[in-house]
């Protein structure tokens, strides 16, 4: 037995230090130099072109980050550097383009007070040639507008085309203030047109040739009317206008102001514009309709309520004696589900009373049917004022009790124009599928195609012409709907419109084409693009 555990124990005897390091353990000295001499026997095996990627991978996110940022600002700061020598060069080249282009006029009453000599009498007769070389409008007064400069198609010669005289081949300079103010005073005004199209920039240039802000037309409008019957768009427009001191208080021919129209149009931006700039309120035209009247007729608590938040006095009498609220109480009882009955509960019932018209009081003053008796404006009509304003549901129960689609105002203007003026597309189309007369004209012969072109609704321009519209037709100084369109400037109702086949040959009564009426404009309204599509128009149809 014990000569099996000594056997056993004699075949696992091990060597004293068998197990143990013959070499002793490194240092950290030691250990960083070796690492040291593996990278930099590594670093020969990449590539000089993969460095740039090895140190990428190696960098941490948040500097990669901080690289992204340097990198975008970089960028951004030789962006701005480059807009800015291109705006730099742009503000020389438009210089020396007006220098030569527009020449700048020198009033006739312009002297020199200071001792006269030699070097005063030659500046004073090189002035005089200059002057007489370019055609100055010296015979001419001032213009009010005090940001006008006076180029080679100026304000005037542009309405020369809407009224009196042929376009000539001679300057357009020359002509006196009393057949200028003649001109201006046309249904067709350049200001005009351009507002109601939202072209700014025509605008400004037109006002800056010697354009009166102000010029109104043979109706009493001005741009800024035909900027607030249109609306939405036209924001930008009515801002512009009130920047350069257009009048507010300027009424049309049946004393109706801005006010009024924005009102009808329905057009809150334009009233809020309006009144901040200390428009009257409580203004009233001819029949003694004030902005509240009409804003109650067209059934829009909305602009209702911001009237007489502003201030609107609701206890005006017009010409039939009713004020607002009598108005709001001639409708019939289904006009209370549309809002009819929330309108009377703001509207004051009685003269120097506080007290609000109550539910009860408002159910017993209505009716079962509608009565339009009280109403015997034939400007303000109910049917017109609800189309200008959208409120189609209105428009629909005027309609049921048998009331004209084809209604004319004093003016000859039906809903179908007030529709197409103030952009109710969806208006459009319902009363064109009610039966409107798409090609009824005004006193003045305009159809409603010419006045959808002018506004530049190409909707209701379609609509219309669908309808079976003529795209010929002319007005009484016959004026198509393609001399409206090249004298707003629109490309793309132009070319449109000859899709159609629109005749460029027709002349109004003062001899022009609408190649005329584009050449009129001269250099800088960017009309070149017009003008060559017009010159091919009409050499092809030849």
């Amino acid at each position: 037995m014990h000569g099996f555990e000594n056997g056993i124990k004699g075949m696992f005897d091990l060597e004293v230090g068998i197990f143990e390091d013959p070499s002793p353990a490194p240092t950290m000295l030691e250990v960083g130099s070796r690492n040291d001499n593996c990278v930099a026997e590594s670093s020969g095996l990449i590539p000089e072109e993969w460095k740039p990627v090895q140190e990428g991978l190696s960098r941490t996110k948040k500097q990669r980050r901080r690289d992204a940022l340097d990198r975008l600002e970089r960028e951004a700061k030789e962006r701005q550097k480059r807009n800015r020598m291109l705006l730099d060069n742009q503000v020389v080249g438009r210089k020396v383009h007006m220098e030569k282009s527009f020449t700048r006029v020198l009033p006739e009453n312009t002297t020199n007070e200071g001792p006269a000599n030699d070097n005063d009498s030659l500046s004073r007769d090189l002035l005089s040639n200059e002057a007489s070389e370019v055609s100055t409008l010296v015979n001419q007064s001032t213009s009010k507008n005090p940001r006008s400069v006076l180029g080679n198609a100026p304000a005037e010669a542009m309405a020369q085309t809407s009224s009196s005289s042929r376009l000539e081949q001679q300057s357009p300079v020359g002509i006196s203030t009393k057949t200028v103010n003649a001109k201006i005073m046309s249904k067709w005004n350049p200001m005009h047109t351009l507002a109601a199209s939202g072209q700014k920039n025509r605008l400004d240039l037109l006002l800056r040739r010697g354009g009166e802000i102000n010029a109104q037309d043979v109706d009493g409008f001005t741009a800024m009317h035909w900027a607030v019957l249109r609306g939405g768009a036209r924001d930008t427009i009515i801002r512009y206008l009130l920047n350069s001191d257009a009048h507010l208080t300027a009424k049309e021919k049946d004393g109706a102001t801005v006010l009024h129209y924005a009102a009808r149009n329905a057009n809150s931006f334009a009233i809020k514009s309006l009144l901040r700039s200390n428009a009257d309120i409580n203004a009233c035209d001819n029949e003694g309709w004030t902005p509240l009247h009409i804003a109650a007729q067209s059934g829009r608590t909305d602009i209702v309520h911001l009237l007489f938040a502003m201030g609107a006095d609701t206890d005006v009498y017009n010409k039939d004696g009713n004020t607002p609220l009598d108005l709001a109480q001639s409708f019939c009882e289904s006009f209370i589900t549309l809002a009819k009955k929330e309108m009377a509960s703001r509207l004051i019932a009685t003269k120097g009373s506080s007290k609000l018209t109550t539910g009860e009081e408002w159910d017993q003053s209505k009716s079962s049917t509608v009565d339009l008796s009280k109403i015997t404006s034939k400007k303000w009509i109910p049917l017109h004022t609800l189309a200008g304003s959208g409120q189609i549901k209105h428009v629909v129960l005027l309609l049921k009790h048998s009331i004209d689609v084809d209604t004319r105002d004093k003016d000859g203007l039906t809903a179908l124009h007030w529709a197409a003026i103030c952009g109710r597309d969806t208006m459009v189309r319902y009363l064109l599928k009610s039966g409107a007369d798409a090609t009824a004209i005004d006193k003045d012969g305009a159809s409603v195609l010419h006045y959808a072109i002018r506004c530049a609704n190409t909707y209701a321009m379609k609509a219309v012409l669908r309808r079976h519209a003529d795209v010929n037709a002319c007005d009484n100084e016959g004026w198509t709907p393609l001399h409206i369109a090249v004298q707003s400037g629109r490309l793309d109702i132009i070319k449109f419109l000859l899709t159609r086949g629109a005749d460029t040959r027709i002349k109004n009564k003062d001899g022009n084409s609408a190649l005329d009426v584009a050449l009129s404009f001269g250099k800088g309204l960017y009309y070149y693009h017009i003008v060559e599509l017009l010159k091919k128009e009409t050499q092809r149809s030849r």
